[in-house]
């Protein structure tokens, strides 16, 4: 049997496509930075902000926003997708 790879909880919002997302997201990010000690999220909410609104203008159903620590050197990483077949 191949062994298999054990992922940590990585934390993970599910936003329907509305105008509240941007919102929401920021609110997320900022909440996650405060539990990890880091004083200064604002540019990392602007980054989530400008990303889910480029999923809401230009991608389809939900937008889902992931938040973790690289592995490498603890810094915040945050994705951004959504439904859509486009990049």
């Amino acid at each position: 049997m191949a062994p298999t790879a054990v992922a940590p909880e990585v934390p993970t919002l599910v936003l329907e496509p509305s105008g509240r997302a941007p919102a929401l997201a920021r609110r997320f990010v900022g909440a996650w930075f405060r539990a990890w000690e880091i004083a200064d999220d604002s540019d990392a909410r602007v980054v989530v902000s400008e990303l889910v609104t480029n999923a809401l203008l230009h991608g389809e159903g939900p937008i889902v926003v992931r938040l973790f620590r690289d592995e490498g050197d603890g810094r915040p990483v945050i994705e951004v997708w959504d439904g859509g077949t486009g990049r």
